[in-house]
């Protein structure tokens, strides 16, 4: 998995959008959008909401 290679060898260097991909592979599902963050969950229900800010991730607010 060549997009999991490049995370884990430049995990800076990962765009938002190939952080959202990465999300999907390893079995996160999108759930909603509040505000300029997009809420993610894992597939045992921990939430994670993230930001795009100049196309990289950054991690947002739990209270999403």
């Amino acid at each position: 998995m060549e997009l999991l290679a490049r995370a884990k060898s430049n995990p800076q260097g990962l765009s938002f959008r190939d952080f959202e991909a990465l999300l999907k592979i390893c079995g996160w599902k999108y759930k909603r959008q509040s505000s300029s963050h997009r809420l993610w969950a894992s597939p045992t229900g921990f939430r994670l909401p993230i930001q795009n800010l100049g196309g990289k991730a950054k991690a947002g607010s739990a209270s999403v």
